[in-house]
């Protein structure tokens, strides 16, 4: 993780989520009441997007009407974000998409430069275009993973699994982006996978930190 906000090397904890079954205090009654335990820590670095095509937004406003041609995978969404944004009917928003060159969750919302295009092509009345460097990349777009997770599995004498514990920590970069805590829930909600356990649980926290909010990404 980046270095943390609060003076004395603590995180800022920006929230803080466990299951019915692992209130305060019950974390190890989920899994050592056969003595079989495996405790395991995983470190997931970032995975930053690289599609093949980068983000580039033309934006344009005339009668009253913001037209969006945006490379995005989410039309709908970046429709929805400009007209909250900037207090328009969502039939005066018009987002045009041709091809994406690439997305993988990294295109499926309006970013805060995107606005800021849109902003000045509503403030000037012309048309106004940007499009992102690849330095730009690594530090607007929204990168994924940035967590840590410590696992406690429990088996009987003949090695089936149990019971399964997991404490999460995520980095959510300065802010949390536009998909909030949902990556963290996600990992939390598909941690049995395909397996049957007698009991699972988890705890879900994320840190606020001085890098890039992190996403959603395949």
């Amino acid at each position: 993780f980046a270095r943390v906000l609060r003076p004395g090397g603590h995180a800022l904890v920006a929230f803080h989520v466990r299951d019915a079954e692992t209130s305060a205090g019950q974390e190890k009654t989920l899994t050592q009441w056969w003595g079989n335990d495996v405790e395991l820590t995983f470190r997931f670095g970032r995975a930053s997007p690289y599609p093949l095509e980068p983000r580039a937004v033309v934006a344009s406003y005339a009668e009253e009407t913001l037209t969006i041609w945006a490379s995005t995978q989410a039309p709908h969404h970046v429709r929805d974000h400009a007209a909250d944004l900037f207090g328009l009917r969502y039939d005066r928003v018009r987002v045009v998409s041709h091809e994406t060159g690439g997305g993988f969750g990294a295109k499926e919302h309006l970013y805060p430069d995107e606005a800021l295009v849109c902003l000045a092509a509503i403030r000037t009345g012309r048309p106004v275009r940007w499009s992102e460097e690849p330095a730009d990349r690594l530090v607007a777009t929204l990168p994924a993973r940035a967590a840590v997770h410590r696992g406690i599995l429990a088996m009987d004498a003949d090695g089936r699994f149990l019971a399964l514990y997991a404490d999460m920590l995520a980095d959510l970069g300065a802010h949390p982006s536009n998909c909030g805590i949902s990556p963290a829930a996600v990992s939390a909600t598909m941690l049995p996978g395909p397996y049957r356990f007698d009991r699972v649980g988890a705890r879900v926290r994320g840190a606020v930190t001085t890098s890039t909010p992190t996403g959603s990404y395949r």
